[in-house]
């Protein structure tokens, strides 16, 4: 591992994206193919608001990666933040293209269509998510239901557990992550644990 890059994740994880953005461009002097030093560079000029800056970067990474969905993920991203939207939706579509189990591109595809007014696109989007994650917006309203009406019964002797309960708040745990931007990084650690919830 380069020690500039080294160096600049550090700086990342202290919030510094200024020291970050000097220490990953030395890295791509030392470097000029080092596609992680542009990626994360990309990332902290987001942070700094030189969302140009950071285009330049995201574009860098497609270049030399054109084959990797997250790139094309990642340019969406910053895309409809710069408020292009089309632009954003066009690199959704290659991410799913490139990788067509990738449900957060599936979903975020189906948010930038939504925006756009083209509601069966964006349904047909956010099935392809719900479907990769194994989410069933019936089976959640069932057991939306199903726990309303448990809250409305007289407790009893609550000594055993209920599967069911469980897996009806992972499933709400996962479409909570999937819909909320704030959600993104709750996920990808939800997917790391085997689907399970981490308390």
């Amino acid at each position: 591992m380069n020690r500039e890059y080294a160096k600049g994740i550090a700086k990342v994880k202290e919030n510094d994206f200024h020291s970050a953005i000097e220490h990953f461009t030395l890295a791509i002097s030392e470097n000029t193919s080092d596609v992680e030093s542009y990626a994360e560079r990309a990332v902290a000029y987001i942070h700094v608001e030189k969302l140009e800056l950071s285009m330049f970067d995201m574009n860098r990474c497609i270049e030399l990666e054109p084959a990797n969905s997250y790139r094309y993920s990642c340019r969406a991203f910053l895309k409809s933040k710069m408020g292009d939207v089309d632009g954003a939706i066009a690199d959704y579509e290659i991410a799913v293209q490139l990788d067509p189990d990738d449900a957060i591109a599936y979903n975020n595809l189906g948010l930038a269509q939504e925006s756009k007014g083209y509601q069966k696109k964006a349904e047909k989007s956010f099935s392809r998510s719900n479907e990769i994650i194994g989410y069933n917006p019936k089976r959640f309203d069932e057991g939306t239901k199903k726990e309303e009406s448990k809250q409305n019964e007289p407790k009893s002797d609550q000594t055993s557990t209920t599967t069911e309960t469980e897996q009806f708040s992972e499933k709400a745990y996962a479409k909570k992550a999937l819909t909320t931007k704030e959600g993104f990084k709750d996920f990808l650690r939800f997917i790391r644990n085997g689907f399970k919830i981490k308390e």
